[in-house]
């Protein structure tokens, strides 16, 4: 289960997620980059409505179904990874909330997945 992940490694999750590729010969426009940041899109949408009635704490055991939902499957590696930066994100996330900004792209942007 991703709740009971290691800080440790959900931190490593998270930065394979947010590497830049840009010094592979794919470039910026991998795949992987292009996957991510359609993912986060998708899922974001669900995110941010939890994390605006629920905040951070709760809707953290939710961004599995979240990145669930967005496409990836129960066990898929992915998902885990996908979660692991929604959850790193929440704080991110959460302050552009506040701010009432909402747009998937900005928000996306904000945790290093677009």
């Amino acid at each position: 289960q991703y709740v009971s992940m290691p800080v440790e490694e959900r931190q490593v999750l998270v930065e394979l997620l947010a590497a830049d590729n840009s010094n592979t010969s794919v470039g910026a426009s991998s795949p992987w980059k292009w996957l991510k940041c359609k993912i986060c899109k998708k899922g974001m949408s669900l995110f941010e409505g939890k994390v605006a009635s629920e905040g951070c704490g709760l809707a953290d055991s939710f961004a599995v179904s979240v990145c669930e939902a967005a496409g990836l499957g129960p066990e898929d590696p992915l998902a885990d990874v996908c979660a692991a930066a929604f959850v790193a994100g929440c704080s991110a996330i959460a302050k552009d909330i506040e701010g009432h900004i909402t747009d998937k792209d900005k928000l996306c942007k904000d945790i290093h997945m677009c």
